[in-house]
């Protein structure tokens, strides 16, 4: 995931090759990486990976990644408002780290598919990035309350001053 945040075009043939990694872990670091990298020449490399993985974890892992890379359209419009994820919480009673990233994953790829909408990387200082490019900044947190096969209910909170927005993704 490192290497995708450097959104250093050199960082796609390592990502690539490590979606073909024995550990599902790295395969799906990879993809989040990809996603992150920003390039859409991993398209290829991912709808590859994603036709033979058997980790459910992973598939949808790279289904998130594919779908950021495709919503980063080539000549899409310049941003006019910039979200940063915040809190995600998973709140179903399902342990571990794996459904968040999922989640957070899933969230990132549908808030870069709105136009006019750039989503930050996890890294990024949101405050300082949206006055410096004089632009309005969204934090964009969510719960996980409940899972039902097929179909979610995801309650998201946008905070960003002076109020809160309030949505239901479903």
């Amino acid at each position: 995931m490192a290497l995708g945040k450097t959104h250093n075009r050199a960082a796609l043939e390592p990502l690539e090759g490590a979606l073909e990694d024995v550990h599902p872990a790295v395969r799906a670091a990879a993809a989040a990486g990809l996603g992150a990298l920003g390039q859409r020449d991993a398209l290829d490399s991912l709808r590859s990976r994603l036709a033979r993985e058997p980790e459910a974890t992973v598939r949808s892992q790279i289904e998130t990644s594919i779908a950021l890379l495709q919503a980063s359209r080539p000549g899409a419009g310049k941003a006019k408002l910039l979200v940063k994820l915040g809190q995600l919480k998973n709140l179903t009673g399902v342990r571990g780290d794996k459904l968040t990233e999922v989640f957070r994953g899933a969230t990132r790829a549908k808030a870069a598919e709105l136009p006019g909408v750039e989503v930050l990387g996890e890294g990024s200082e949101g405050a300082r990035e949206a006055e410096s490019r004089k632009l309005p900044l969204i934090v964009l947190d969510g719960v996980v309350n409940r899972l039902a096969q097929g179909a979610g209910a995801v309650e998201s909170a946008l905070r960003g001053a002076p109020q809160v927005m309030r949505m239901a993704v479903h």
